[in-house]
């Protein structure tokens, strides 16, 4: 489901990324699949880390800990997978549909 999902968003975003960048990622699948899994549990701990931070720094900070782990992992991801040799520029086209 994780593959599927991420392919069908890469290939409906794929026509503006292109418009506007002019860069063509090539390894944008596989980035997505490895840094997906992180998203939720990474958006999920921010907000207790910020919820629990209105009762006291000290109990906010062990979510915060597990929070900066996996925003690690996820630009971790980013800075692997998006390096400017991993994209291939293209002429700029028009953008139609």
């Amino acid at each position: 489901a994780i593959v599927a999902s991420t392919l069908a968003t890469n290939l409906t975003v794929m026509p503006l990324i292109l418009h506007m960048s002019g860069m063509l990622p090539l390894l944008s699948l596989p980035a997505n699949i490895f840094a997906l899994p992180a998203v939720p549990a990474a958006m999920l701990l921010g907000m207790a880390t910020s919820v629990i931070g209105l009762f006291g720094a000290t109990l906010a900070y062990p979510f915060g800990l597990l929070t900066t782990a996996l925003l690690s992992w996820i630009i971790s991801i980013a800075s692997i997978f998006g390096s400017p040799s991993a994209t291939l520029s293209l002429p700029p086209f028009p953008f139609a549909w």
